[in-house]
């Protein structure tokens, strides 16, 4: 922190009442406001780190793998696709395919795709050239390389290919296992690039040298694709070099292969291409490719010692993570410990994983901005060849650090060698104890009898951990994933997760378990957190009970199915495609799920890289359904191709919808699939149609696919039933109560910034009179000069800057969420709260903001928000949080008190006796609060 800044907030804190402004200055780099860092060991020399960094800039989510290159067991692989460097695979399938124990990958390479995808740079693989350098951007680009001893380097590479002929000619070799637009250069290939040849599937008058053990075997021209010769190669060529092959390679006749590069591939272990350097012993570099702009990011750094290696992804293009520039990767390699670093593809490419100790899945552990995996053309990874050894420590985990009195938790362990590998241990030898509460355990689940923080120990041949855990009081209130379920005959439903609250707010996830459930109706059974539906139509309900806490589903079982389309003609529907270079038809087909026949949607996706669409049009208009179903389902007989199939829809307003159906047609054959109507769609609605979609640049591809028995889907009605009353935490500090000697009233309201109207004059008028016994007045906007002036209440309108109060147990905070979030408005005010909630000794804290956390753009803002908050509550400060919402509410969580005040229509005197101010009451200390109305009836 800026050091005028804090000795200026220090300056001021000690006063009994103060107005001041927070407003200080913070020029060049952003500053960090939070940092959270996570270190695990995944092997005997990688360690993996998470830096979560919330900054002036936003956040960093940033996933460090440090690769300890003095480690025996350690090795650095490249990764590519088993069928072939032309093929690609997501990140985790290329650790998956590889021969060595993965326990870590980033990927690799910038990759092109003309005829087929191919890496931009060199691949190597254990002193084997995959693929060679090839200057497709007309400048050098970088390779990354850890030699068979290694030693890490980031350099140019000098390189060369020339075949040798039998009549004394040298022939230039443009690359090898590269692809080219036009083939007139002179490419190897072999059987690194793909199953086959190119033969005649791009042009069919390519020629093809096939040299096996040294000899031409055949030269072949527009011929089919061949088997490569596992001791071979074979060369290509056409156009403007069709006479240099065809003069100087003969069936029969010698060539010899002239590989050159310096440093020499022979010796290297692995090695990829990669963008631009970033830093050069230390400083950065300038950029000879430069990707303009904030987003994901992966780069390879090397420390000055040569000992470590630094794999990092940055991600990007998220409400939170915007991602950085490239300068900025630069420094952030460098604050890393890198003193040489290269960047590699980013953008949806950015993909980290890594296998944990005892997992047999590798796991994406960063967040790739395309919202699933991009295909890449390759990766580098981090490969441990340990030994298994002895157990020599154990971890203990669980599914919630939280619970409640009278409730349970399950616990496990698992155990670990000294290189991190798992060790299988037997459970029923686990001893666990519990201190710092009351409770007992049986086996391996706990029963907590008191509250307060407690500490779990297992200890199991020797070795022993600790887990920490915090046990409430009494469980006030159930909350459930939902309050209404429709199911089918005969199916099993999970109830979702339970979370119980106490009467502080104070939230837990409840083992299913612990839960009582009375089935009211003939509708079927629950077992272990699972509703199994009874074979026949019904409805009722569920209720769940847990110590005084109650909570209701009400439950239907079957759904009245009602057909849209048959699809047994194709009468009124159409084909339609986005953009115009996507071509594709619909038809009929024989094949058939319901009835006797199906529409088949044909679709080609290959000419675009934006998103591509096959659409089923329904008439001009659509489908009109007059009822309005809760899902819409069909038959679809799936390809395999990983596109996404959904549906579009409009309501009585004019809105449009669109519906999710699958996600991922990874299914070959018939499924019934379904689309859940969204719940604000105003009947009647209008289906319009259906569709095939691809939003992945890199996936281009022809398909059909086959649609049948399209049915809009009602659930059975609710039956009315009667159920008892659910249980909801009512805050104790919620009350009215009557102000004492030397206690004062304050008031929290909403805006009103003239009194140009009869209505706004009376409403001033109330408002004037609450003010009168009040001390403070805030409100959230602007407030009529006139009212401001005939008060000698203190004003405080809340819009915009910081600003923090403190009267004798209260200290009150203005914060500035006008941009929807803190930082978006104001960053520095983070830098004032987090300092005046440290240095606070008020008891009681009153946040008073436009926006409140619900609507904030960047969740994880909203979660550190709380998170900090929670934390000055567990030092035992009460902390509430007002701001302007679309009802009056309060909802009380792990102890602070999130309060919305309505904004009202100022307009309209309809709602006239809804009117609500916040007063609140501090008697000594002892704050209390309420609703109170505007005008009394």
């Amino acid at each position: 922190m800026n050091k005028y800044i804090r000795n200026f907030i220090l300056g001021v804190s000690s006063a009994a009442i103060i107005f001041c402004s927070f407003t200080p200055s913070f020029a060049g780099k952003p500053f960090i406001i939070h940092e959270e860092r996570i270190s695990e060991n995944i092997s005997s020399g990688v360690v993996h780190e998470t830096i979560k960094q919330f900054n002036s800039s936003g956040w960093w989510n940033i996933n460090v793998l440090k690769i300890n290159l003095d480690d025996e067991y350690t090795e650095i692989k490249t990764l590519f696709s088993k069928n072939g460097i032309s093929k690609r695979d997501t990140v985790p399938n290329l650790m998956k395919s590889s021969s060595s124990n993965i326990v870590g990958a980033i990927n690799g390479d910038y990759f092109s795709t003309v005829h087929n995808s191919y890496p931009e740079g060199v691949v190597i693989d254990d002193g084997k050239m995959i693929s060679s350098p090839y200057d497709t951007w007309n400048q050098g680009l970088p390779v990354f390389a850890v030699d068979k001893y290694k030693n890490p380097s980031i350099s140019f590479w000098d390189w060369s290919i020339k075949l040798k002929t039998q009549n004394g000619a040298t022939i230039n070799v443009k690359a090898m296992n590269k692809e080219s637009k036009l083939h007139e250069e002179i490419i190897i290939y072999d059987k690194y690039w793909n199953s086959k040849s190119l033969g005649n599937t791009v042009f069919n008058d390519l020629i093809e040298v096939v040299v096996i053990n040294d000899y031409v075997s055949e030269v072949r021209i527009g011929m089919p694709p061949i088997a490569f010769p596992q001791n071979g190669y074979i060369i290509t060529g056409r156009g403007s070099v069709a006479n240099q092959l065809l003069n100087n390679f003969k069936v029969g006749e010698k060539v010899e292969l002239e590989l050159y590069t310096s440093p020499d591939y022979n010796n290297i272990a692995a090695a990829i291409g990669g963008g631009s350097p970033l830093l050069k012993d230390g400083v950065m570099t300038p950029f000879k490719i430069n990707i303009q702009g904030d987003h994901p990011r992966t780069a390879i750094g090397i420390t000055k010692d040569k000992k470590q290696l630094l794999f990092v992804t940055i991600d990007g293009r998220d409400t939170s993570y915007k991602g950085v520039s490239q300068e900025t990767m630069a420094e952030i390699m460098l604050s890393l410990g890198a003193y040489d670093a290269i960047n590699l593809d980013g953008g949806g490419s950015t993909t980290m994983a890594i296998k944990p100790a005892g997992s047999d899945e590798p796991i994406v552990i960063n967040r790739p901005s395309d919202g699933g995996l991009r295909k890449v053309i390759n990766g580098i990874g981090v490969a441990s060849t340990a030994p298994q050894g002895e157990l020599s420590y154990i971890k203990i985990s669980t599914d919630d650090d939280k619970m409640f009195v009278n409730t349970t938790r399950k616990f496990y362990v698992k155990g670990y060698d000294e290189f991190h590998n798992p060790v299988e241990i037997n459970e029923d030898e686990v001893q666990f104890f519990i201190d710092g509460i009351d409770g007992k355990f049986n086996g391996n689940t706990l029963t907590a009898k008191s509250s307060g923080e407690g500490t779990v120990r297992a200890f199991y041949k020797g070795t022993n951990a600790e887990f920490k855990i915090k046990v409430f009081d009494n469980v006030k209130e159930l909350q459930l994933e939902t309050n209404k379920l429709a199911v089918d005959f005969s199916s099993v439903k999970n109830l979702g997760t339970i979370y119980g609250k106490n009467s502080k707010g104070y939230v837990a996830l409840i083992d299913p378990n612990d839960i009582t459930w009375e089935v009211i109706g003939n509708i079927g059974y629950v077992k272990d957190g699972k509703f199994y539906s009874t074979d026949m139509a019904a409805a009722g309900a569920l209720v769940a009970r847990l110590g005084d806490a109650v909570e209701s589903i009400l439950v239907s079982v079957g759904y009245e199915e009602i057909m849209i389309n048959d699809f047994e003609n194709l009468q009124d529907v159409k084909f339609s495609s986005y953009p115009s270079v996507v071509t594709g038809s619909i038809e009929q087909s024989s094949e058939s799920k319901i009835g006797l026949g199906s529409i088949k949607l044909k679709y080609d996706f290959t000419g675009s890289e934006e998103t591509r669409a096959a659409y089923i049009v329904f008439g001009d208009s659509g489908v009109t359904l007059s009822k309005k179903p809760e899902k819409i389902g069909m038959w679809v007989y799936g390809n395999e191709s990983n596109s996404w199939i959904r549906g579009q829809m409009s309501d009585a307003n004019g809105k449009s919808f669109k519906l999710d159906f699958a996600t991922n047609v990874d299914w070959k054959g018939w499924k019934f699939v379904t689309a859940s109507v969204p719940s604000d769609a105003v009947q009647p609605i209008k289906l319009e149609r259906i569709y095939v979609t691809e939003i992945n640049p890199i996936n281009k591809y022809t398909g059909e696919i086959l649609f049948d028995g399209l049915k809009a889907m009602y659930p059975k009605n609710f039956d009315v039933v009667s159920l008892p009353q659910s249980t909801t935490v009512k805050d104790e500090k919620q009350r009215t109560v009557s102000t004492i000697e030397n206690g004062f009233k304050f008031i929290i309201g909403f805006g009103l910034d003239k009194l140009d109207t009869i209505y706004k004059q009376q409403i001033g008028k109330q408002i004037s009179s609450k003010l009168s016994n009040s001390k403070y007045g805030f409100f959230i906007g602007q407030l009529d000069q006139n009212l401001k002036s005939n008060t000698q209440a203190k004003i405080v309108e809340v819009t915009t800057g910081y600003l923090p109060i403190r009267d004798q147990d209260i200290l009150f905070i203005r914060a500035d969420s006008s941009k929807n979030g803190l930082r978006a408005s104001y960053a520095e005010q983070w830098i004032g709260l987090k300092n005046d909630l440290s240095i606070a000794t008020q008891k009681n804290i009153i946040i008073v903001m436009p926006i409140g956390i619900n609507n904030f753009t960047d969740k994880l803002e909203a979660e550190l928000f709380h998170k900090t908050l929670a934390e000055h509550v567990e030092k035992g400060k009460n902390i509430w949080v007002i701001s302007s919402g679309n009802k009056n509410e309060v909802d009380l969580k792990d102890g602070i008190r999130y309060i919305e005040l309505e904004k009202p229509n100022l307009n309209s005197t309809s709602t006239t006796f809804n009117l609500r101010l916040l007063e609140f009451v501090n008697n000594n200390g002892e704050l209390t609060y309420d609703f109170v109305p505007v005008f009394e009836k």
